[in-house]
């Protein structure tokens, strides 16, 4: 039988695992006052023939709605170490929309690439994206004044500071672009079930468990079927 981690993690057992989530099957490690939000996301969960993408798509669309019903998905006593972070993510998220997607409205996008680079404070999560150039003079747009003044950290390289754990940037290598943010979270997330993570382990937790949520709630306008 195969089992996975992110799910024991969150309590659920092996016989649940090897089956498609139902009501039932709540993940214990989540807030039980949200057990109700739980049922509504199975009741509408387009289930696939892979039972672990519909445990992974039912874990991602719970955590959404709890945010959206401002309900703590991983603690009902307080606001857990997770669900701090994730609201930290949405902020900074909010944050930068307004800009981003006036340079995603400048570029054609290609492929995004989502990494998380942990350190000794917390992480740093980066989302970068290959563009294709709309407007050849994207590079001087980037640094006009009094909008949107980003500016030249080194050749090729710009960047504008959004706060002070948010930034956008810009790069280009010989003619090709790609543009992205960097947010600094100084907090470690919390694995249900797991005191002693791996560095994999927490990489993978903050970007498909505690990211994707906060992505699909607030995606740019005009770019609602790219999770950028």
């Amino acid at each position: 039988m195969d089992t996975y981690p992110f799910l024991s993690n969150l309590g659920v057992s092996d016989i649940a695992q090897a089956r498609n989530p139902t009501a039932d099957a709540f993940p214990p490690n989540f807030n039980v006052n949200c057990k109700q939000v739980w049922d509504r996301t199975i009741s509408l969960l387009p289930l696939t023939e892979d039972v672990c993408t519909n445990w992974g798509q039912a874990i991602r669309d719970f955590i959404e709605n709890c945010i959206e019903a401002d309900l703590y998905p991983f603690s009902d006593l307080k606001q857990s170490v997770n669900d701090q972070i994730m609201a930290s993510l949405m902020a900074s998220r909010k944050a930068l929309l307004k800009d981003f997607t006036k340079m995603l409205c400048s570029v054609k996008l290609g492929s995004t690439i989502r990494s998380v680079e942990m350190n000794n404070l917390g992480f740093t999560l980066k989302t970068c994206s290959a563009v294709t150039l709309k407007d050849p003079t994207f590079g001087q747009w980037l640094t006009q004044a009094p909008y949107p003044r980003f500016v030249v950290r080194q050749e090729d390289f710009y960047i504008k500071q959004i706060d002070a754990s948010t930034n956008l940037f810009a790069s280009k290598d010989v003619d090709k672009w790609s543009v992205g943010y960097e947010i600094v979270c100084k907090q470690f997330p919390s694995i249900p079930g797991n005191p002693l993570p791996t560095r994999l382990e927490l990489e993978k937790f903050i970007l498909n468990v505690l990211l994707m949520p906060v992505l699909k709630i607030h995606r740019p306008d005009g770019f609602h079927h790219r999770l950028v």
